[in-house]
């Protein structure tokens, strides 16, 4: 299933159908985008034109924030939250 991100704005707060309110910025919506694509995290900073050890600390970060330990639960969590959405 491809999926693609909605846009958002800096900092913004999404409620999903899960009632879950979850808070990441943009750069880790870009990161989180290329996750959900199956992206390494060497192909993540390749992409985004920034190192593979940044790409880590963002992933970090969004764990933390979301509560998650793995790839597969945070981009459900993002998905509940209504920040992935299905492409067609």
């Amino acid at each position: 299933m491809a999926v693609t991100l909605k846009s958002a704005t800096q900092g913004e707060k999404v409620s999903g159908t899960s009632h879950e309110e979850i808070k990441i910025s943009p750069r880790e919506l870009q990161v989180a985008r290329r996750v959900a694509r199956g992206y390494s995290n060497k192909q993540i900073a390749a992409e985004l034109g920034i190192s593979a050890g940044t790409v880590g600390t963002y992933m970090t970060r969004i764990f933390h924030k979301l509560n998650v330990r793995t790839r597969a639960q945070m981009i459900a969590k993002i998905i509940r939250a209504g920040h992935l959405v299905s492409r067609s």
